[in-house]
């Protein structure tokens, strides 16, 4: 039978989507509870996450800012 690229494409993406959510619910099925973060890890990356967000949020806010009086600068020409 005959597929065009895209419905390949589509299987194969589908497929390796499949097989990556079903390794994971495995591997944590078979992961020891010993083995889970604990909550200070979690902590610790909350925390970390957390800042890294804010510097992303800063940057972004800055870059908006800029394109904002850029746009007002040359709509006022």
């Amino acid at each position: 039978m005959y597929y065009d690229d895209e419905t390949r494409r589509f299987n194969f993406l589908s497929g390796l989507l499949f097989g990556a959510v079903l390794g994971a619910g495995i591997a944590l099925l078979a992961n020891p509870q010993d083995a889970l973060p604990s909550r200070r890890t979690r902590a610790h990356l909350k925390r970390r996450a957390t800042r890294r967000l804010g510097r992303l949020r800063a940057d972004v806010s800055d870059s908006l800012a800029d394109a904002v009086t850029s746009g007002r600068g040359r709509l006022r020409r």
